[in-house]
């Protein structure tokens, strides 16, 4: 406990500076700054040098920084104040030197609306800074923790260089109350390349006893990481989560999290949190899991793996970020660590083993839907050998109820996860690879770029199969759109009325096939997958009536 402001993203920030080894602070007088330098005078290890101009405060940080080697805080009051600072960061920039502005702000909302100083703070001295992140007046602790974090080892982070944290602040700015100060603290290491031995022992060492889910989001295939993760996932304490787009297939994979935690009680699932997080690769695509971590514990871990230089805090738990290959450190770790302690994954393994148990017996008496044909194409891919291209909305989501051996690659446009360019970046692909590619899409979403079959390039191992349920259907299933009267008319897009696909797939040179049942569709499957041209298949189903049997089916799940 410290007797510190009462503005807590204040406080936070000092220790987060403090943390990240912040020895010196320059601070320029004003009022609305005031609790921050309240916070920073009062952490303990940090020591304040006072110079009223700021012009001349940023360069003696400047000339501290330089010197040491180490970052030093620079803080300043709302308003012009700020702009002083450019002539000492525009030297840190171009010399890499770690310089971390700390200026105090009023609430947005008063931006622009003749309030004594203010002006746009955010992103005025972007040329010169690496990074600037805005603290909004309500933002939590843990967002502001994590811009916090994001900016200093952004700072830090090779080459080094200046960084701008903004904080809005509304008044009362100066009461001061007992506090106990804990943010969390988010480290990184870079090691370029393989870990030096003694930090494959230390990471061993603090993972040892402890259980772990490793998360993988979609990535490409690569046996060194196959390898590592069918390594890991035969110990005991280790857990491995999958998605279709990761493109794994080692034994014990959880590849189907949303039917696993959908299967199981509240207290089964609080039951299956880990220690620690090791995730890697695209943004995950189930909700499901995103928000039972989100849910979890303060006291779970969570270790990033990947080169980006963004601090993406996805599950609210982040603590580390490793700038390094996924499959390289998940190799090295694999021989670091001493399984045993827990029995973590055979409690797993067995919930879902029963999960998948119902979900098949679920899905083989299921009726005709748009998501069990999406189960007979990849069905019908994985017997070729295909790559498999997934649109957005709900054919990636159906994709993860299904099993995918036998398929090449699968992959989409999970970066942001927009429809706008399915197509095009299948048809991409395809011509970028020596195996056939299917695109299994949504109605909404192929008509909405049925400009990517354009290409006159069109390689003949292009095969299309279009979800035609009338309209984009993940709005009549989400809980935000499923009710809305407005649903069907603006939401759910239905293709326009007089145009047929098989006119589109003529016009483009496509061979044409269509099927509106199992039957129909194993019938077409053979002579659509050997056609020697690029070829469209059609799949009719009912929308609404496949978004209420893709809905019960979860519901069902735990009966």
């Amino acid at each position: 406990m410290i007797t510190t402001t009462t503005k807590s993203v204040c406080r936070n920030l000092a220790a987060l500076l403090s943390a990240h080894g912040v020895r010196r602070a320059v601070v320029s007088p004003g009022s609305r700054n005031a609790p921050l330098i309240v916070a920073l005078n009062r952490q303990r290890d940090i020591a304040l040098t006072e110079v009223v101009d700021e012009r001349s405060a940023a360069f003696v940080a400047l000339g501290m920084a330089a010197r040491s080697g180490v970052p030093v805080a620079i803080c300043c009051t709302s308003g012009s104040a700020l702009l002083n600072y450019a002539p000492a960061l525009a030297e840190a920039f171009y010399r890499h030197v770690p310089l971390i502005v700390v200026s105090a702000d009023r609430p947005s909302e008063w931006i622009d609306q003749a309030d004594s100083q203010t002006m746009r703070q955010c992103g005025a001295l972007s040329s010169v800074t690496k990074k600037c992140v805005d603290i909004a007046v309500d933002a939590s602790e843990v967002v502001g923790d994590r811009l916090v974090n994001e900016a200093v080892l952004s700072a830090l982070q090779e080459p080094r260089g200046p960084v701008h944290i903004n904080v809005q602040l509304a008044p009362p700015l100066g009461r001061i109350e007992e506090a106990e100060v804990l943010p969390r603290v988010i480290r990184m290491m870079e090691p370029r390349g393989d870990l030096r031995y003694e930090q494959v022992r230390a990471l061993g060492e603090e993972l040892n006893g402890r259980r772990i889910l490793i998360v993988a989001g979609g990535c490409a295939p690569s046996p060194r990481l196959h390898r590592a993760l069918g390594r890991m996932a035969s110990m005991p304490d280790v857990v491995v989560v999958g998605e279709p787009t990761s493109n794994l297939h080692v034994r014990g994979l959880v590849g189907d999290v949303d039917s696993l935690l959908a299967s199981v009680t509240d207290d089964v699932a609080e039951s299956f949190y880990p220690d620690v997080v090791v995730s890697f690769g695209l943004p995950v695509v189930s909700a499901r899991l995103k928000n039972w971590l989100r849910a979890a514990p303060e006291s779970m871990e969570h270790w990033a793996l990947g080169y980006d230089s963004l601090t993406s805090d996805t599950f609210r738990h982040l603590t580390m970020r490793i700038n390094t290959d996924p499959a390289v450190f998940l190799s090295q770790l694999a021989g670091a660590l001493k399984s045993g302690a827990t029995n973590y994954r055979d409690s797993v393994a067995g919930a879902y083993l029963t999960a998948v148990g119902r979900r098949n017996d679920l899905l083989g008496r299921m009726p005709w839907a748009d998501f069990m044909a999406v189960g007979r194409l990849l069905r019908l891919a994985g017997r070729k050998g295909w790559n498999v291209e997934l649109s957005n909305g709900m054919t990636v989501r159906y994709a993860a109820l299904f099993d995918n051996s036998g398929i090449h690659r699968m992959s989409g446009n999970r970066g942001i996860s927009g429809i706008e360019g399915s197509t095009s970046t299948a048809v991409g692909a395809a011509l970028a690879s020596q195996h056939p590619t299917l695109l299994i899409t949504g109605d909404t979403s192929a008509f909405y770029d049925i400009a990517g079959l354009a290409s006159t390039d069109l390689p003949s191992g292009f095969r299309i199969a279009i979800i035609d349920n009338g309209g984009g259907n993940i709005f009549r299933i989400v809980a935000n759109t499923r009710s809305l009267d407005e649903r069907e008319r603006f939401l759910a897009c239905h293709k326009p009325v007089g145009v047929s696909w098989a006119d589109v797939a003529r016009s483009y040179g496509l061979d044409f096939f269509e099927a509106s049942s199992f039957v129909e569709l194993d019938s077409v499957a053979a002579e659509f997958a050997a056609s020697g041209r690029p070829a469209m298949l059609v799949v009719h189903t009912d929308g609404p009536e496949s978004a209420k049997l893709y809905q019960q089916y979860f519901n069902n799940l735990k009966q």
